[in-house]
């Protein structure tokens, strides 16, 4: 049978031209995502959109409002120690440039929202460029890719592109395009693009340590590309481990400060980070550029492993507490209460589990793309070119890492797409019988794929099931109304103790001088363990001692619906507002023009 050349396979090229007027695939990608955050946005609210954009929002208005560059400590926030943001003024920079300059045109708050809405489109412009170049250098050299190809892998990109809605601006949209620029600087396989995957690598964790598992995948699968003596690695490996060398404290000094870098915080890139980040680099430079490129693969292994582990020990003994991770000033109360009940903590079977089918097609496509691509790249790589094989370690790093947390779904659905177009190309230079029994195989790995996930969602042993909620649950619920916002405003100034939801909605509205001490974020852990004794648990020393510091209780109430779906621990103060009572201790304020929130002055010889 006669091959089918790639122009002879049903395409789109006439819809969108021929020639010269064919668009390539940035344009492509570029209006597809547009087009998704476009309806994502039809009904005002991101369907992404989350706390994050709203407490990182409050940290740009007060940069704005005068708090300095290293000043990441929140007003309105008190535990009652202060709160110090753990994100990284590398995200808040372009807002707060564009609010300011805006705001010699119209008021700051316009400036603002102008800025919110702007500034992540731009974001998603860079993603789909450093995007669609990783699909042109992964496509057989001369061919490019067929805008078909690229509105395929495009619509399978849609939930990372629904990061760049307008609006939202957590800093989960930057770690993606610092991803996709990584991975055109592997794909470029030269010095310039060892430099750019360094810098993009260094800029991410400065964001925030979730790519740390990521980095350490690219980072090794380039280390092994090196320990085997690849074509054309050398180069590559040196520029990438000088930059990582110099960035990654650069970035620091620059976006967190001198008391960053030189202190120990287990939740954001410190000094253990940096100092294995740098003297890792270091190493390897060394190592690159001191050994001859004909050494044996064992001596090259050594050079880099032993003073690796050696370093990697001599920072464990250093600094022992940060084996215990991000989370660890959560205490346990807290954690079973709280953490252990955020859905992205676990794994991404837990959709499945649910019935969401948009998780279920995505674990199918993805390991799909895992075989199939697989196979090009490893044919790719016996023919010496490596730079593909280190790409995909990347993404099946990511896909790895969505199956532990799903908080990591947005990085394989945006790495793994990127080899559509070589699939698609490969596909279309077989002869027909070959495609069709290439499209069923395909098509038998997901449905296989998508069978052995959802099974093992079913079997494997959850602690609570995700849709069964219980009083815990409803006590981050926010049911305060717009009436009850704008009545906070009027408050007296304090501190106030809250709900964890209605402490965010506190620090947004209420006037300066009233302070919360509960959100929902793990710094603010020590605040939420004085909200859990205080509000929800019925031990009266406990809930005295927790509401010491405290001036004001504020509670907005709940309908009647959301009450008879839950019950409230016995004799908790939970359980006394829940049915409208006033407990011990407590003296009622009324609150002008408010619908639900109620207001109490706490008499502490009385609790």
């Amino acid at each position: 049978m006669v091959a089918i050349q790639p122009s002879r396979i049903p395409r789109l090229d006439k819809a969108f031209g021929s020639g010269s007027a064919k668009p390539d695939a940035f344009l492509i990608l570029s209006l597809v995502f547009l087009a998704a955050a476009a309806y994502d946005l039809s009904d005002s609210i991101p369907f992404l959109g989350d706390i994050d954009d709203r407490l990182r929002a409050v940290q740009i208005r007060q940069l704005l409002s005068g708090n300095g560059w290293y000043d990441l400590t929140l007003t309105g926030i008190a535990m009652p120690g202060p709160y110090v943001s753990p994100w990284s003024r590398l995200v808040d920079a372009p807002y707060a440039a564009i609010a300011w300059g805006l705001s010699h045109l119209t008021d700051t708050e316009q400036a603002l929202t102008i800025a919110f809405n702007v500034w992540p489109p731009v974001l998603m412009l860079a993603f789909a460029g450093f995007s669609a170049g990783c699909m042109k250098r992964l496509v057989p050299a001369g061919q490019g890719v067929p805008p078909l190809h690229a509105l395929v892998a495009a619509l399978a990109m849609i939930s990372p592109a629904l990061e760049f809605a307008p609006g939202r601006i957590d800093h989960h949209n930057l770690q993606l395009v610092m991803l996709a620029a990584a991975s055109y600087g592997v794909l470029c396989w030269s010095a310039a693009g060892g430099i750019l995957t360094g810098m993009a690598l260094a800029l991410s964790v400065t964001i925030g340590l979730e790519t740390l598992p990521l980095i350490a995948a690219l980072w090794s699968a380039l280390a092994l590309a090196w320990i085997a003596g690849r074509p054309g690695v050398h180069g590559v490996f040196r520029s990438f481990s000088a930059t990582m060398c110099v960035a990654a404290p650069l970035a620091t000094l620059v976006f967190a400060g001198p008391h960053v870098l030189l202190s120990v915080q287990n939740d954001i890139f410190s000094e253990p980070y940096v100092a294995a980040f740098s003297g890792f680099g270091l190493i390897s430079l060394l190592v690159g550029t001191v050994l001859q490129r004909n050494v044996s693969i064992a001596l090259r292994f050594a050079a880099l492993a032993l003073p690796g582990a050696a370093l990697a020990v001599l920072i464990v003994l250093a600094q022992p507490g940060i084996l215990a991770g991000p989370y660890a000033l959560i205490d346990p109360l807290t954690r079973e209460l709280w953490l252990d009940r955020i859905d992205q903590e676990h794994s991404v079977l837990l959709l499945l589990r649910t019935g969401f089918l948009p998780a279920a097609l995505d674990l199918a496509l993805q390991t799909t793309i895992i075989l199939c691509a697989g196979v090009l790249t490893w044919r790719r790589f016996r023919a010496g070119q490596t730079a593909p094989a280190i790409v995909l370690a990347l993404g099946v790093a990511a896909f790895l890492a969505n199956l532990e947390a799903f908080r990591f779904m947005r990085f394989p659905a945006a790495i793994l797409p990127l080899f559509i177009p070589q699939m698609l190309a490969h596909l279309g230079s077989r002869s027909l019988a070959e495609q069709r029994k290439l499209v069923l195989s395909s098509l038998g790995v997901a449905l296989v794929a998508g069978g052995l996930f959802q099974a093992a969602a079913l079997a494997m042993p959850v602690s609570r099931e995700p849709d069964v909620l219980d009083a815990a649950d409803f006590l981050m619920n926010d049911t305060c109304s717009a009436a009850d916002r704008k009545a906070m405003k009027t408050l007296p100034a304090g501190h106030y103790m809250v709900a964890p939801a209605t402490g965010l909605t506190f620090l947004e509205q209420a006037a300066n001088g009233v302070n919360v001490e509960a959100i929902r974020f793990h710094r603010a852990a020590p605040g939420m363990r004085r909200m859990f004794d205080a509000l929800y648990l019925s031990d009266a020393e406990a809930r005295k001692a927790a509401l010491t510091p405290f001036d004001y209780l504020a509670f907005c109430t709940y309908p009647e619906t959301a009450k008879a779906l839950f019950a409230p621990p016995a004799g908790s103060f939970f359980e006394a507002l829940l049915n409208d009572k006033t407990p011990n201790g407590l003296l009622p304020i009324p609150v002008t023009g408010s619908r639900h929130l109620r207001l109490f002055r706490i008499d502490h010889a009385r609790l």
